[in-house]
C-alpha cells in the first residue's frame, strides 16, 4: 500500500465520534471489562467519565473516513496509551503503524517512551508491538492484562507491513 496515498490525521473527534469510541472501546475490553473495572476501582459509567478529564482521545482519520480511535495520555516524560481501537475493516491496513509513527512524531520532544497495557489473550496485538518494537515490563495490572514499552526514540515503522 502507497503510504502517501493513505496518510493518516489524528484528530479531536465529534460528540458522535465520541460516543462510537465509547462503544468500540467496551466492545474492545469483552469479558475482561469486570476484572479490569474491579481493579481500577471505577463502573462503567465512572470510567465512561475519565474520557473527558484524563488525557486525550484522537480520532484516527484515513481518506476521510474515521478508521479508529486513540486514548493517549502525556505523563511527564512517558507517553500512556489507554486505548486504541480500529473498526474491522482498517485492520491488517497498516493504519495502527502509522499511528504509532504519527505519536513518535508528535510527542518524540515531549517523551522519552510510550506504555501500553494490552489483554493477555489479544496474542496478535501482542505480536504486532513487539514488532514495533515493544518489550513487557514488570508492573502491577489488571488481571488479565499486560504492558508493554517502547522508547520513543526506536523504530516505531514495523518492517515491511
Amino acid at each position: 500500500m502507497n503510504e502517501a496515498k493513505s496518510s493518516i490525521l489524528l484528530r479531536l473527534p465529534t460528540q458522535d465520534e465520541r460516543a462510537a469510541f465509547l462503544q468500540m472501546f467496551r466492545e474492545q475490553l469483552g469479558e475482561s471489562e469486570g476484572s479490569a473495572l474491579a481493579y481500577v476501582g471505577l463502573s462503567w459509567d465512572e470510567l465512561a467519565g475519565l474520557f473527558t478529564s484524563l488525557g486525550e482521545i484522537r480520532s484516527i482519520v484515513e481518506d476521510a473516513g474515521v478508521a479508529g480511535f486513540v486514548w493517549i495520555e502525556l505523563r511527564g516524560r512517558e507517553l500512556h496509551l489507554h486505548a486504541i481501537v480500529l473498526s474491522l475493516s482498517y485492520r491488517g491496513r497498516g493504519v495502527g503503524r502509522r499511528v504509532f509513527r504519527e505519536l513518535k512524531r508528535e510527542f518524540g520532544g515531549l517523551a522519552d517512551v510510550i506504555e501500553l497495557g494490552v489483554q493477555e489473550e489479544n496474542k496478535s496485538a501482542i505480536d504486532f508491538y513487539r514488532h514495533l518494537g515493544f518489550h513487557d515490563v514488570e508492573s502491577e495490572t489488571a488481571p488479565g492484562f499486560l504492558i508493554m514499552r517502547a522508547p520513543i526514540g526506536c523504530d516505531t515503522g514495523g518492517h515491511g507491513t
